[in-house]
Formats: C-alpha cells, sequence, structure tokens
C-alpha cells in the first residue's frame, strides 16, 4: 500500500514539475513544512484557510463539476471543439481562453488578499507552525489557480475518447488545438503570474513598463502581507524586560538592553525602527535586532506598552506577553502602495466587465459561447467582490457598517419592488378576432374534406369476410363489398417538456414524418387538427407550426424538412440567456423601481435568440414568423391548426393557454385563455411560445399587470401536466359533442415525449425520508398527473372514438442527447439517428411510419 501512495505521490511530483518548476518547487517546500504539524492542527489551518476564501470555493465548485461531470456542460465544451475542428471558427476558443485565464487570477489573488487580511496567526503561533501555515496558503491559491484549467482539459481528454460524431483527423485536429491552446496558455500565464523571479527580471529590462510595475508588488510590501499579521492589524514589536535576563543571559542581552534604554532610563519609543531619541540611526544598537524584528521607518508609531505580570524575576516565553515592552505601529494606508493600486485596477476593471457584458445582445453572445461566459463572469464577480472587500476592511475599515452588508439590504429592500419580468409587450393589442374552437374545427374540417384524398372508407368485404378501408381515390367496389362509413384521418400531437431535448425532438420527429410520409404522397401536415406542447415541446411544435403552416415555402430555405429544422436547432440558443442571467440580471435585482428593464431580462433575450434563430432558415427578414406579432399571424387565417402553447398560472395555479383560438368553452376557458383579456398589448410568436418554457431559476416567471393592485404571474407549463396530454383530452372531449366530430372523425394521437418511461427504474427513498417525502412528494405528483392524462386520452382516443394512440419517446439519454438550450454536433445527430431508427425499424414491430400510416388510412 505504502508503494501505491509513494508511486502516486512521484507521478503527482513529476507531473507539476513538467507544468511549470515553480509549482514543483513550492511543493516540494510544502511537503517538507508539513512533516512537523500535527493532523489535527494541519486539519484546522485548512479549514481556517478555506473558510476565508469560500466565496470564491464557491465559483471553483460550480465549474468543476459542470464541465467534468454534467453531460450539458461536457456538450459545450464539443460545441467549441467542433467550431475549431468543422467550422474552422475559433471565436469560442478565444473567449474560453481568456476567460478562463483572466478568471484563475483573479481567484488566486483573491484567495492570497483574502487571507491577507483576515490571518493573523502569525502572532501567537510558532514559528514552524507559521511557516507552514504560508506555505498552506499558497498552496490553497495555487489550487484555484490550477483547478480550472486541469478541469477542462480532464473535461476535453474523456470527450475525446467518448466522440463518435467528428472523423478521426478531424477529432485529432479539434480537440488537439483547443488542449495544447490550453496547456501553452497555462504555461505562459502561470511563468508570467506566479514566477517572481521572472516578473523582476522583466520589471528591471522595462523599467518604464506600467503593466510591468503593476504586476509586480515590492518586496517590501509583499514582505509585510505574507507574515500573517493581518495587513491593516496595527504592527507589534516586543522586546523582553529584565526580568528575562538570568545569569546565563547576561551577556549581549543585557548589553542590549542598556543600549536601548535613554540616559534617563525610559525607553526610547524609536527604537525598534533603529533611531535614537535624538532622531539618529544608531547601527551599534540597530544591529542588535533581528531583520525579522525589523520595524519599517514607514510605520506610525502609536504607544508603548509595559506588561508587568512578572512578580518573581522568573517568566517563561510561552506565558503571553507578560514581562516585555511591546512597541505599536499603525501601518499607513498608502505603505501598500501597489497592492491597492492593484485591487483598484481589478475592481474597476471587473465592473466595467459587467456593465459592457450586460448589455450585449445574442450576437455577441453566440459569438463569446457558453464557456467563456461562465469564465468572465466568474472573474467579473469575483473581482468585485474583491473590490468590496478591499473598501470594507481597508478604505473605509473604520466605518460603522459594511459595504457587502449595506448592498445586501439594498437587495432585499429592491426585492419588495423589483420582484418581476414583465411579458414583452410592444402596443396597443388589436381586437380579438380568433375564431371559437368548435366553429375554427368545422371550418376546418370542412376544407379539409372538399379535398376527397383525404377522405378514406371502411369497406365490408362479405368473399373474404373481413372489414377494411379504401381512400377515395382507390375505391372501387365489388359487387360483395359494401361502404360501412365513410371518415376522415385526423393528427392530434401533444409535445413534453424538456428544454431544447424535446424541443428538438418534436421539430426533428414532425419533420422527418411529414419527409417520410410525402414519399408516398401523403401530406402529413394536412392532417394536423391541433397541436398541445409544453415548455420545450412547444417550442418544437411552435417552430413546426411556423415552418409547416405560416410561411410560405418560397420564404424558406429550400431543402427538406429535417434540414431546415437542424438549421434553427443547431443555434446556441444558451449563451444568450446565459449572457443576461450572469451579468445583466443581477443589475436587475439592484434596481428600486417596480418592474425589470428589458434589455436585462434573460427570459426576453432567448425569446430574441429564437428569432435570431429563424432568421437563419428564411430567405427575407419579413418572413419571420417568431418576430411577428401573434395576434397579427392569425389575424385572417383560420384553416391552420389549432396550437396551445401550455403555461402555469402562478396565482390560481391553473393551467393556462395562448392559443390561437378562443377556448372559453373548455373548462374555466374565460380564466385561462390569456390572449382573451389577460394579455393587453400585442406579444411576438416567440413571447407567446416563452409562456411555456419559464423554469425558475433557469428562466424568470413572466409578470402581467392588469392594473396597479394585481397582477398576474406565469411560469414553465409542466408544473401542472408536462406533455400536454390534459389539454388535449380537453380538446378533444370538447370536440367529439360536434356531429361533424362523430360523423367524420377517426383521431390519431401522435405524443412526443421526453423519455421512454417504462424504462424508469423504481427508487426507494430511504436517506431523511421524512424530508425526502416531501420534496419528492411534491415533485413526483408532476410525472403523476401526466401518467393519468396519458392514459386518460389513450382510453378516449381508442375505446371511445376507435382512433390510435401513437407514442414516440426519445429512447437517448440525457449523457447522449442532454437537456440544455444548446446542442453539439453529436448530440443533434444522435436525435436524428433515433427517429429514423423508429420510423424505419427494420423489425417491423415498432416502426412508427407503418403505424401512422394504417391509423391515418395509408395501408391497410
Amino acid at each position: 500500500m505504502n508503494s501505491i501512495f509513494a508511486f502516486i505521490f512521484d507521478f503527482v511530483k513529476k507531473l507539476a514539475s513538467s507544468l511549470l518548476p515553480p509549482i514543483s518547487d513550492g511543493f516540494a517546500h510544502f511537503i517538507k513544512l508539513a512533516k512537523p504539524i500535527r493532523f489535527k492542527d494541519k486539519v484546522a489551518d485548512l479549514l481556517f484557510i478555506l473558510g476565508h476564501v469560500r466565496i470564491f470555493i464557491v465559483f471553483i465548485c460550480i465549474a468543476v463539476p459542470v464541465f467534468t461531470l454534467l453531460p450539458q456542460g461536457k456538450d459545450i465544451l464539443l460545441v467549441v471543439v467542433e467550431d475549431v475542428a468543422v467550422k474552422h471558427n475559433i471565436a469560442n476558443l478565444v473567449w474560453l481562453l481568456i476567460g478562463i485565464t483572466i478568471w484563475s487570477i483573479i481567484t488566486e489573488y483573491g484567495a492570497r488578499y483574502s487571507i491577507y487580511i483576515a490571518d493573523n496567526s502569525g502572532k501567537n503561533l510558532q514559528n514552524d507552525r507559521v511557516e507552514w501555515r504560508k506555505g498552506l496558503q499558497k498552496v490553497v491559491a495555487l489550487a484555484f489557480f490550477v483547478l480550472p484549467y486541469l478541469s477542462i482539459l480532464l473535461s476535453l481528454g474523456v470527450l475525446y475518447l467518448t466522440n463518435t460524431s467528428l472523423s478521426s483527423n478531424t477529432k485529432n485536429i479539434g480537440f488537439g488545438i483547443t488542449a495544447f491552446s490550453l496547456y501553452w496558455l497555462f504555461n505562459i500565464v502561470s511563468k508570467t503570474y506566479l514566477d517572481r523571479k521572472y516578473r523582476r527580471e522583466r520589471r528591471a529590462k522595462r523599467k518604464d513598463s506600467e503593466f510591468w510595475k503593476l504586476m509586480l508588488i515590492p518586496e517590501k510590501e509583499l514582505e509585510y502581507a505574507e507574515k500573517l499579521y493581518g495587513i491593516y492589524n496595527n504592527y507589534i514589536f516586543s522586546l523582553p524586560k529584565e526580568t528575562w535576563f538570568n545569569n546565563r543571559l547576561n551577556g549581549q542581552l543585557r548589553i542590549f538592553y542598556e543600549n536601548i534604554m535613554g540616559t534617563d532610563g525610559k525607553l526610547n519609543p524609536l527604537i525598534p525602527q533603529g533611531i535614537d531619541k535624538d532622531g539618529i540611526p544608531v547601527e551599534e544598537k540597530y544591529r542588535l535586532i533581528s531583520d525579522v524584528k525589523k520595524v519599517d521607518k514607514d510605520f506610525i508609531f502609536h504607544k508603548l506598552d509595559s506588561s508587568d505580570a512578572d512578580k518573581e524575576g522568573i517568566l517563561s516565553q510561552s506565558e503571553s506577553d507578560a514581562g516585555l515592552y511591546r512597541w505599536e505601529y499603525k501601518i499607513p494606508f498608502k505603505f501598500y502602495k501597489n497592492l491597492h493600486r492593484q485591487l483598484t485596477v481589478l475592481s474597476v476593471a471587473s465592473l466595467l466587465l459587467v456593465l459592457i457584458f450586460s448589455v450585449m445582445g445574442t450576437p455577441f453572445y453566440q459569438w463569446v459561447g457558453a464557456p467563456g461566459l461562465v469564465f468572465l463572469s466568474f472573474a467579473a464577480w469575483s473581482g468585485i467582490y474583491l473590490g468590496l472587500l478591499f473598501l470594507d476592511k481597508g478604505v473605509l475599515r473604520k466605518f460603522p457598517f459594511s459595504v457587502r452588508f449595506i448592498l445586501f439590504v439594498w437587495l432585499v429592500i429592491c426585492s419588495f419592488s423589483n420582484q418581476d419580468h414583465p411579458i414583452r409587450q410592444t402596443g396597443v393589442a388589436c381586437c380579438d378576432n380568433r375564431p371559437e374552437l368548435k366553429a375554427h374545427f368545422v371550418n376546418w374540417l370542412t376544407n379539409y374534406m372538399s379535398d376527397s384524398s383525404h377522405i378514406f372508407y371502411d369497406i365490408e368485404d362479405t368473399g373474404l369476410k373481413k372489414t377494411f378501408w379504401l381512400s377515395a381515390t382507390k375505391l372501387k367496389l365489388d359487387s360483395h363489398q359494401v361502404i360501412r362509413k365513410r371518415w376522415c384521418p385526423l393528427t392530434f400531437v401533444c409535445a413534453e417538456g424538456g428544454a431544447l431535448r424535446t424541443g428538438a425532438f418534436s421539430a426533428l420527429a414532425l419533420a422527418n414524418i411529414q419527409d417520410e410520409l410525402k414519399k408516398s404522397n401523403f401530406d402529413f401536415n394536412n392532417s394536423i387538427y391541433a397541436m398541445s406542447g409544453v415548455s420545450g415541446g412547444a417550442l418544437g411544435l411552435g417552430y413546426y407550426n411556423a415552418t409547416a403552416y405560416l410561411n410560405k415555402k418560397n420564404e424558406l430555405h429550400k431543402v427538406s424538412e429535417d434540414s431546415l429544422a437542424k438549421i434553427f436547432l443547431s443555434e446556441d440558443y444558451l449563451s444568450p440567456t446565459l449572457g443576461k442571467l450572469l451579468f445583466g440580471e443581477v443589475i436587475n435585482l439592484m434596481i428600486p423601481f417596480r418592474g425589470s428593464i428589458e434589455k436585462f431580462d434573460r427570459a426576453v433575450e432567448l425569446e430574441k435568440s429564437w428569432e435570431h434563430g429563424y432568421n437563419k432558415i428564411t430567405n427575407k427578414n419579413d418572413g419571420n414568423m417568431f418576430s411577428t406579432d401573434f395576434r397579427k399571424i392569425y389575424c385572417d387565417r383560420t384553416n391552420y391548426p389549432a396550437l396551445f402553447i401550455n403555461t402555469t398560472e402562478v396565482e390560481s395555479g391553473l393551467q393556462c393557454w395562448v392559443t390561437n383560438v378562443r377556448a372559453d368553452s373548455l373548462p374555466l376557458g374565460s380564466s385561462r385563455d390569456l390572449l382573451k383579456s389577460k394579455i393587453k398589448g400585442n406579444i411576438n410568436y416567440s413571447t407567446a411560445i416563452n409562456f411555456s418554457d419559464r423554469f425558475p431559476l433557469i428562466s424568470p416567471s413572466g409578470m402581467l399587470s392588469q392594473d396597479d393592485s394585481r397582477k398576474f404571474h406565469y411560469v414553465d407549463g409542466g408544473y401542472v401536466e408536462n406533455t400536454g396530454a390534459a389539454t388535449m383530452i380537453e380538446i378533444i372531449n370538447y370536440l367529439k359533442t360536434d356531429s361533424l366530430f362523430k360523423k367524420y372523425v377517426r383521431p390519431t394521437v401522435l405524443i412526443l415525449k421526453f423519455s421512454d418511461n417504462s424504462n424508469d427504474q423504481f427508487k426507494n427513498l430511504d436517506l431523511f425520508n421524512e424530508v425526502s417525502d416531501i420534496v419528492s412528494g411534491i415533485y413526483n405528483t408532476r410525472s403523476g398527473r401526466a401518467s393519468m392524462a396519458e392514459s386518460a386520452l389513450k382510453r378516449i382516443t381508442e375505446k371511445e372514438l376507435g382512433g390510435y394512440y401513437v407514442p414516440m419517446s426519445l429512447t437517448k439519454n440525457a449523457a447522449e442527447v442532454p437537456m440544455n438550450w444548446i446542442f453539439s454536433t453529436q448530440s443533434l445527430d444522435n436525435i436524428s439517428v433515433d427517429i429514423r431508427h423508429q420510423l424505419n425499424d427494420t423489425a417491423g414491430s415498432e416502426n412508427l411510419i407503418k403505424k401512422l400510416n394504417y391509423a391515418l388510412g395509408r395501408s391497410d
């Protein structure tokens, strides 16, 4: 066992040496310092230091697991690699390198400064413990510097081994350039930043360079900063009284004691600085004071204390400060001139970074990329925190209240008045001329049946003693065949929630179904009457609704439905949301008046990013449905499917909708139909979809103000039921009472799901079940409601109406397709492969195209 530990230790030492000699030397010196220290003292010292750098630990604890363990974080890094290897776009990589470098420097610097001002253990610990603690401080600070680089390199290694989307050469190029850039930059920055000898040499060569002046703290400042005395505390110089001297020590100590006494028998207050009572340096006296005990001449004498606890003439050195003379000096604020200059530049630059990145838009955030935004935000907020720490402990250390405490109180005060994210509305709404649901259905079905190719016949063949069906175009009856019923296949589509995971699955599944059925001259789009989507599923249906129905074909790129969907889905919708969340939203929280500033709102930026992404598939700007007013789109269009975008009203707990039909007749329809009365202004198509995609804290609740005293908030539709099935039950139950529905409709319900629930494993609640029962019970009721709604929808469709219930679930797990707002090419390909396999399963039993053809009357 010891040999294994020795091997691991030797490997780590060699690795550190290969990375950077100063790290290797520091590591070896640290191990040497640790040997005489007791284990419990090591633990106590480590906890003390970590306690004072906890704000930086929080950022590390977020970043490292996200990019090394979570599928979402690893997929984000894979996007950077794919950009380099396939698109030859290095913007995301460059910003990743910039962000991780700035963050690692600020974190290391901030850890040291936090300890400088907090740790005064040098006054009361033994020398070996003090030296160990200094070494531990440096190791902790170095860990903050190394971990960001190391975590990304580790994640890249895992991704390299598991990647399947890139060819061998492309993969080697993409991962090679990315990893080498990180490693090279780490070595350059660490040598420039960590190696003091190198910095001194550079400063000596470039004496007039302000950069190198700023980079290096003078030795005098650094000496006192690292003493572990607390850099803003008064500095104490002590010497033993005469009672400490015994016969064995009568030599130099007694001579020294007599030398520092004036002729009047009183101590000179300036003796520790090597100055006699007339203010003239006395080398003979001063040389007897150790260099370690030397007091800088810039320190301001405060007072001289004499501790007289010794009454017997015998005193142990371990007994407090009794029997000592203590000179107390104030350290002038200007003494740490360069340290304070660095802090000022760092904190001001961090504040400017936050302000600049707060007001940027979607193209800029996508250019920077999600990893760069995360690391830059951590760097900026670490820098701002350091600035506040500097104000509290340095500039305003005598002020009775902490600036950080004042800001916290201000944040609490603002939370009472500024607690909303208003729904983006543009101007006064036009009149509500949406058709009532049943009237819309009758009009739609009449138009649908006007094309005889949509009509099918149940045929009873007495000769074959069986029943089958034929389309009107193929209808040729023999003498022994009788028409039993004429009917039309109608499709009702539900799409489950789950960010872009189900958004992409829903959009690609419908696009592929349309492409496949078109091969047999069947227009699947024409058969869809109603769609009900939740969260990411609402985005998928919203996209499909826009491309299949709302846009004219000449307004979109002339490619297949599948290719068109991939253009939209391959856009980066995460970076714009992250950009506002990490920068702008914090400013919004500090604004005292009601409502947020739209420029800083992450929900609004998500909508704008969808509009930006949709613009990539249109041939002209005026064909962008996502940036068009929702009511205006449907003003004169009654033959399009009914689209229900499900959301949850916080105040009532009701599942509400934004829809292109009036759904007053559904249960509590007047209250749940938001366009009828609660939405006062115009809203873009993207805003309508975003009613269903607000999952706090990822995306904020949206607020609709009714008057000065009344307002409603809306969150993700999945809070009530996450598949859209509950709403579809209400729609079908209402429509089935119509005579045309009874006479002609045979419904097919296609439900697109986040995953196959049947594969979920049962989990016992054992740990802290008294608490976990509450949390799990509340959360799992959503799954329970979804299961009940699906079961009821299947029963109504098949048992009551003689229709067909066709579920289609994404079978790829979260590691293969993460729940995210951005996809790598690999993740998007995994969805496409899964869909093609399900639609054209060679075994036949699960071939969904055959199932749909059968359900829609295309085959028997």
